[in-house]
């Protein structure tokens, strides 16, 4: 870094958002102040920020300048299959709510959570087996001692190839997700792909503790992506409660929020809480 910290300095005259030495090549993306330094020696491909000349430019602090950005999180995307046979539920009526809310709806393809999902299996795991599988056999009940047992041998351990490359992965996936944000700021999702599950769910089997992570592939991805969600309670289907889950960018709380409070106004729950769940 002392190489290209004497460069940066020799060249006052560069745009400022560039970073450059004898050995590198110097790209600029103005769009996300990412710049890709290839080392010609070693073909190595290096990801770095230049510092910013002044921060304080960036920070809003006027009403008027939050309720621009809030206007600008007034688009939404839909995530999930939503079949016809279940018009009745959130992925069909939440989207109208929102609609009526004077959100617009966008149908774009989202770069999904399957792969999220895996990653989190791929570096949760090792720990998990590492760290947290000791403390749950000496101090867990019956219970979680065997639906953990079966998770761990739903995932067998492998070697610290596949969570290095996990980690690895993940910037890939993080990075897909943001530049889908850049263009959409909102994302409606499900909470889980099936209803609230029945007790006893998590210590059938390793079958079905396999089955059961997948169908909660959101509660997996979102984590690994590391952007606010708001699970959101829209209603009640054969006295199980169901509801959503809003995303938005990194540090976009400030999305999730009013999207969450337009969904709550519009679900008409307040009078039916707390929910006295079927079990």
């Amino acid at each position: 870094m002392a190489t290209l910290h004497g460069a940066m300095a020799a060249t006052k005259a560069r745009p400022p958002w560039g970073l450059w030495g004898q050995d590198c090549s110097w790209i600029s993306d103005s769009g996300d102040r990412r710049l890709l330094l290839n080392n010609k020696f070693r073909g190595t491909n290096l990801v770095t920020y230049a510092p910013m000349t002044d921060w304080k430019e960036n920070l809003i602090t006027d009403a008027s300048g939050i309720a621009s950005m809030l206007r600008d999180t007034r688009t939404i995307a839909v995530l999930g299959i939503k079949p016809e046979t279940h018009a009745d539920q959130a992925a069909h009526y939440v989207p109208l709510h929102m609609a009526e809310a004077g959100y617009e709806i966008v149908d774009l393809p989202t770069p999904g959570f399957t792969r999220a999902m895996e990653l989190w299996f791929a570096m949760q795991m090792p720990e998990i087996r590492v760290f947290l599988w000791p403390a749950i056999e000496q101090f867990g009940d019956l219970g979680i001692r065997r639906a953990m047992r079966l998770m761990l041998d739903a995932h067998p351990a492998e070697d610290g190839v596949p969570y290095m490359k996990a980690l690895a992965e993940r910037a890939r996936v993080v990075r897909e997700w943001q530049l889908f944000f850049d263009r959409v700021p909102l994302v409606l999702a499900p909470v889980c792909t099936q209803p609230v599950y029945r007790r006893g769910f998590d210590v059938e089997s390793v079958e079905r503790t396999a089955e059961v992570w997948r169908e909660c592939t959101t509660l997996t991805a979102i984590p690994v992506l590391g952007v606010p969600a708001l699970a959101v309670p829209t209603g009640v289907v054969d006295g199980l409660p169901v509801g959503v889950t809003v995303m938005a960018a990194r540090f976009r709380e400030d999305g999730c929020l009013p999207a969450g409070e337009a969904i709550e106004a519009r679900a008409g729950l307040a009078a039916r809480m707390p929910v006295d769940i079927a079990w």
